[in-house]
């Protein structure tokens, strides 16, 4: 058990038991009387044998002392956060969760772990969960907008629309070129039917966001369902650049090539996108060759 008053303890004990060890007890005679009775060279040989090491001792203490702090919990929950955070970098967000979990439990407002918790939640489909933590966060943190943002595509999803709309309008009133905020703003105008409305806040996304694959991929997507397809393609091969291990956008593009029955060039992409991610590829071709085995 990790508790700094036993390791105090223990410590104190150790010297205590040291300071006990270092008493020269072969001078007792010579202290009480001033008078040696042993020869001198027994007495040196005593002396050396029995002399203190006062520095190493006091270290050890020390030492021992500033090490049970360690396990303070503060020490606990960044530790804890911290290993979330490698696990999240591998993609093992299972076991991230239950790190950034730990890390609310030994602190129950530390807002960037409820934060990463969601994320976590998010990458495993685990709605309730995302928005139980994204709402904490935003509790804990209102300036967190990619937290607003998250939630806000959350109540999008919902058919919540005046909901996602609050969040939207907050961000944007805060912080105006936020590239998440515009997206969603498109996508909230895409499910209500102003698509030109919407067109033009994700090209607004992605001016502000050149690098961020996801902005081009709904770019792309909101283009293709609106007949504009080399402009689509364009995007969708952007976002498959800035995400080379992503099937999600090569699938996308296959699909498109599909669409104009350019189905050589949609076989390339499925293709590719099969040495990425089989299930989904696979998935995906059946649904564009069928119209050709008919």
């Amino acid at each position: 058990m990790c508790t700094p008053l036993k390791s105090w303890i223990s410590a104190h004990k150790m010297l205590l038991a040291w300071v006990l060890s270092c008493k020269p007890t072969g001078l007792s005679t010579m202290q009480m009387t001033g008078k040696w009775n042993l020869p001198v060279a027994k007495a040196r040989e005593i002396m050396n044998r029995s002399r203190p090491l006062p520095s190493v001792g006091l270290t050890v203490f020390v030492v021992l002392i500033l090490g049970s702090t360690s396990c303070t919990p503060n020490s606990r929950k960044q530790r804890y956060y911290s290993s979330g955070q490698r696990y999240f970098a591998k993609e093992k967000y299972r076991e991230a969760a239950i790190q950034f979990q730990n890390a609310t439990q030994v602190d129950p407002r530390f807002a960037e772990a409820h934060f990463q918790l969601a994320q976590c939640f998010l990458k495993l489909g685990m709605w309730t969960g995302a928005y139980t933590e994204l709402s904490r966060t935003i509790d804990l943190a209102p300036r967190n907008w990619k937290a607003h943002t998250d939630l806000g595509n959350l109540l999008l999803a919902g058919h919540e629309f005046d909901k996602a709309r609050k969040e939207v309008e907050l961000v944007l009133r805060e912080s105006a070129n936020n590239a998440d905020a515009h997206a969603l703003l498109a996508n909230l105008y895409a499910a209500t039917g102003n698509r030109e409305q919407s067109l033009g806040e994700m090209r607004k996304a992605v001016q502000l966001g050149p690098e961020n694959s996801a902005l081009h991929l709904n770019l792309a997507l909101l283009e293709a369902n609106s007949g504009q397809f080399p402009s689509a393609e364009e995007h969708f091969k952007k976002a498959a650049a800035l995400e080379p291990q992503s099937a999600l956008p090569v699938v996308a593009l296959g699909n498109l090539y599909g669409q104009q029955r350019r189905f050589p060039e949609a076989e390339q992409q499925f293709m590719h996108a099969i040495t990425l991610e089989t299930r989904t590829a696979l998935a995906s071709w059946q649904s564009v060759i069928s119209p050709r085995t008919t």
